[in-house]
């Protein structure tokens, strides 16, 4: 709940997801003016390397992780099991 007050790009940003055909993650966009964040989800309990499109590579503030904190991601990015993060960049 703090997350969607202190962050109106999650309530308001215009959606966009990504990777719709792979079978185990989860991988979504949201913008909203000169803000964005990505929140990646892996579905499975074994580690994925998943390949993202390079327009998803960012660097900013891990708004929300069950493992360790991620704050920059390029065009691999190794997954462990259930793991989930959402990355803000503004």
């Amino acid at each position: 709940m703090a997350l969607r007050k202190n962050h109106p790009v999650i309530v308001y940003g215009e959606y966009r997801s990504w990777l719709d055909q792979h079978p185990d993650v989860f991988v979504y966009t949201r913008t909203l003016d000169r803000s964005w964040i990505i929140v990646v989800a892996n579905f499975t309990p074994r580690e994925i390397t998943l390949s993202l499109p390079k327009e998803l590579a960012i660097n900013g503030e891990c708004l929300i992780c069950n493992y360790e904190s991620v704050h920059m991601i390029g065009e691999t990015v190794e997954l462990k099991p259930y793991e989930t993060f959402a990355i803000e960049c503004k």
